[in-house]
């Protein structure tokens, strides 16, 4: 799969020249309006229809970077991904030019289409997004959607029966589609469905947790664990290790920590990023630990924020940019997947990373003493390649760590005192 992923990412590289600021993604309108849809019929939108749209990465990082900064593209991106669900009947994992290629895994189209939405991003027919959304994290589709939703409703797990392979991959991508979905439910109103569909994404991730290895490990359907190697790639867990996986619950870090405990927690954190920090980078193999261009990973070193580790946050964010960042040639992690890569170094270098499908960012360490972002203005005097704890935030006067909400950045001054 992984091979695959870097074929199709070259063809599209050289295929299709990318003609809007949101990266990686073409305008597939012709100068009529009309445009090939991904049931391979041609149809006609008012807006700018998108089309390559790297979701199992950009959702993460890049989709909540173009919701912040660029709300017309933003709104013309949703749009696309409903126009999709519409002509098609589901929402795309990976469409490219005029088709969807099922590339990877997950749900990445209705956590995107969530983070819209709860961001404020208008313009585009959320109610119809909505509608396919649910339907497909709660229906087995005839053509597209989400694999394994027999097991989903009834077991609230992927099984190995199932799924062969990815099982724990695909229980924790649909468990953050179904909390973005319970989120973009209670922006519209619908109490019984976001409780419903968050109440869910927590059961589920709980599932495949094993209290005695700590790990996410997969299970039968009759909810037998299956025993795997932490270092292991692959298998139950996509283009990842268990050790990768064991921390990719960003929707919920506080059951995370209880389930966990505390000292646990951290201890596994801490051990992610040593045991990787000590045998270095390859540009060949992939590790089994921390690694900086593999997606499960991104949201990790933030984990020390949520549980207020801001020694560690410190540490371990700025070592996460400095290590695996650089002005040269190889200055990406690998590749930038669509913009996702660069929208980690965006987000990290500037203290705060969203919680995608949700209006909600975890603050971290900045490495800029001052920057303007938007309509954001970022103070954090004496912040520096080696000043990188945070020891105190206020947002507009008033002391906040560790989360900001959307709303609160606009016209706003966010405050890092660094140690």
């Amino acid at each position: 799969m992984f091979f695959l992923r870097c074929i199709l990412l070259i063809l599209l590289t050289l295929l299709i020249t990318p003609l809007t600021r949101v990266s990686a993604t073409a305008i597939a309108t012709d100068v009529d309006g009309s445009y090939r849809g991904i049931d391979q019929s041609v149809h006609h939108a008012s807006f700018r229809y998108m089309t390559d749209f790297s979701l199992w990465d950009t959702y993460r990082n890049l989709v909540p970077l173009v919701d912040l900064l660029y709300p017309e593209d933003a709104a013309d991106l949703a749009a696309s991904l409903v126009q999709m669900g519409k002509d098609g009947g589901f929402l795309p994992r990976w469409p490219i030019g005029p088709g969807e290629s099922g590339g990877m895994i997950g749900d990445g189209a209705t956590i995107a289409l969530a983070d819209a939405y709860v961001k404020g991003v208008t313009g585009w027919d959320a109610q119809a997004g909505y509608d396919i959304a649910k339907k497909q994290a709660t229906t087995e589709l005839p053509k597209g959607g989400r694999d394994g939703v027999a097991d989903w409703v009834t077991l609230g797990y992927v099984s190995t029966d199932t799924s062969t392979s990815s099982s724990v991959s695909k229980t924790l991508e649909y468990a953050a589609a179904d909390d973005a979905l319970g989120n973009w439910a209670a922006a519209m109103g619908n109490a019984s469905d976001a409780t419903a569909f968050r109440d869910h994404a927590r059961a589920a991730w709980h599932a495949v947790y094993d209290p005695a290895t700590h790990l996410m490990l997969p299970k039968t359907k009759a909810g037998a664990p299956v025993s795997v190697i932490p270092t292991g790639m692959g298998g139950a867990y996509t283009e990842g290790s268990a050790w990768q996986y064991d921390f990719m619950v960003p929707f919920d870090t506080d059951g995370l920590e209880t389930a966990m405990t505390r000292p646990v927690l951290l201890g596994r954190l801490e051990q992610l990023f040593t045991r990787f920090a000590c045998t270095g980078k390859s540009l060949v193999f992939p590790s089994p630990y921390y690694w900086a261009s593999n997606e499960p990973d991104l949201f990790s070193g933030w984990i020390f924020s949520t549980a207020n580790d801001r020694a560690r946050a410190g540490r371990w964010l700025r070592w996460a940019v400095l290590s695996s960042y650089d002005e040269g040639p190889a200055g990406l992690p690998g590749n930038d997947d669509g913009g996702t890569m660069s929208a980690f170094y965006v987000f990290a270098t500037l203290g705060f990373y969203p919680i995608p499908g949700s209006d909600a960012y975890v603050l971290g360490s900045p490495l800029f003493p001052h920057a303007t972002f938007g309509n954001l203005t970022i103070d954090a005097p004496g912040a520096s390649k080696k000043t990188n704890v945070p020891l105190a935030a206020t947002l507009n006067g008033a002391a906040v760590w560790p989360i900001v909400h959307h709303h609160e950045l606009a016209n706003a001054t966010l405050q890092f005192q660094m140690q």
